[in-house]
């Protein structure tokens, strides 16, 4: 095992695993976990703010007229050569084909995400057993998930 899963692991064993309690204990400078957090509370603070403010954009929903539902005010449009990209109103997005595109396949690379997380839940359940139906579950949600990949893919 990696020396990651062993000290996992062991914090496990040992109480509540809770990311507080890793950050606790990452905090003295000779832990082996120090050097995967950013101890710099000033850039640690910026970065924060930057989740805060994906979170803020990404969960702000509206109701124009005539809709029937809440949508997004905004669609996130990643940039071409990495970094944060921008968000765009849902209402210019779906003009721009480009960008609009752009957003489909993060979505359809969302979902891909969403499928591996249930591959390994399905792996949890076929190593460690569980009640009622398990892998039959799983399996239904993975085609699920994958028709919902291809719908997405087919709106450009």
């Amino acid at each position: 095992m990696s020396r990651v899963v062993d000290i996992l692991t062991g914090m496990a064993a040992s109480g509540p695993l809770t990311p507080s309690r890793l950050v606790s204990e990452a905090a003295a400078e000779d832990h082996p976990l120090h050097g995967r957090f950013q101890w710099h509370d000033g850039l640690a603070a910026h970065e924060f703010r930057l989740i805060q403010a994906r979170r803020l954009l990404v969960t702000t929903l509206y109701r124009p007229e005539g809709a029937t539902r809440s949508i997004p005010l905004v669609i996130h449009s990643p940039s071409k050569g990495g970094g944060e990209g921008t968000y765009e109103l849902s209402e210019r997005i779906v003009h721009n084909s480009g960008q609009l595109t752009a957003a489909i396949a993060e979505a359809t690379a969302f979902l891909r995400g969403a499928e591996e997380s249930i591959a390994q839940i399905d792996e949890v359940v076929r190593l460690f057993g569980a009640p009622r139906g398990g892998p039959e579950r799983t399996a239904r949600a993975r085609r699920a998930v994958r028709e919902a990949q291809a719908e997405v893919s087919a709106i450009v």
